[in-house]
Order: structure tokens, then sequence, then C-alpha cells
């Protein structure tokens, strides 16, 4: 099925290895391919016409009805937290912090963004993430983010298949993230 009037993100999650190089896993365009330490992969669709939401991750596609969840894609959001948790080996605490986070990110909820405990930026390029890591002192132990999206841009068309979403990733804006918390809290 092809929607046509569609807000989507591609997120990436990712728990580095010490000593690990976080720009270059940024840099691919599937960080799964130089990623050393765990990472947790999904995509989300809100469909601009009914609003409903749709989330795909490990091959499943799950619709979240608007008018059943309402008319909030905190349901879906959440949904992927026990995945996260096992994915990242972080505890379900962790994942809900950065299920919370994501939520706001893409929500534009200023309030619910300056309670996450996730410091983030929204950029123009991946190499940008070496001044933001720079200006954070270089973080360890933290959970990286990297959420490409057209939540602020124009709707875009999207296919939803069985095992997943596609849609096109070249004109999405790029948002880079460090949690101000560890892996291990």
């Amino acid at each position: 099925m092809k929607l046509e009037n569609c807000s989507v993100a591609e997120i990436n999650v990712f728990c580095p290895e010490a000593e690990e190089n976080v720009y270059l896993v940024w840099f691919k365009a599937d960080p799964a391919e130089g990623a050393s330490g765990p990472l947790f992969q999904f995509n989300i669709m809100l469909d601009n016409d009914t609003e409903d939401f749709y989330v795909a991750t490990s091959g499943n596609v799950t619709k979240f009805s608007a008018a059943e969840h309402g008319y909030t894609p905190e349901p879906g959001f959440k949904s992927v937290t026990n995945d996260m948790a096992k994915a990242l080996n972080v505890s379900d605490e962790v994942s809900a912090k950065i299920s919370f986070f994501l939520d706001a990110l893409l929500s534009d909820e200023a309030d619910d963004l300056d309670e996450s405990s996730v410091d983030y930026r929204w950029v123009d390029f991946p190499n940008a993430f070496v001044s933001f890591n720079n200006d954070l002192g270089k973080p360890e132990n933290r959970i990286h983010i990297r959420v490409k999206s057209n939540i602020f841009g124009d709707p875009v068309p999207c296919v939803i298949n069985d095992d997943g979403l596609e849609f096109e990733k070249d004109s999405l804006g790029l948002a880079l993230a460090i949690s101000g918390f560890e892996q291990t809290d």
C-alpha cells in the first residue's frame, strides 16, 4: 500500500563500545555496517491524512490507529521499548527514556525535550557530530541516536510492505543525539 502524504523517520539507537569511533558509524547510510556496539534500528511513519501511526522494526509493521490511541504517536514509541532494551542490552528504564526522547523530538514537544536528559542537534551533515560530541566533552558510555526525518519538511510518499516501510531518505533532515545518562543507568 502506498500513502502519499506522510511524515517519516529512520531511527538508529546505538551503544558504542569503548573507544569506538561513532562518527564513522553515523557517516554510513546503514550504521549497522560499521557499528561494533549494539544497535537498534526502526522506522516510523505518520499518515498525515488519517493520523494513523506505523512502526516498522525487525521485519514487522504495526499500525496504531489514531482514533484508538488518542491521536498521539506515544503508543508506537512505547511498543519498541522492550525490543530496544534487549537489542541494546540496557534496562527497560533506559529504553523508556530513549522512547520518551524520540516521541518528544518528533512531536516537537519543547517541555518534554527539556525533561528528556538527551542533548540533540538538527544538523546538515553527519560530520557535525564531531563538534557536537566535543561540545559535550566527549562523554563515554552514553546512548547515541541518529534520526533522519521530514517532520519539519514536506510530506513524502511511503510504501507499507509486510516487512517494512519504504521511503526516500535523501531529503530528510538529520538529528544527532547523545544521552545525558549512561547505558547502565
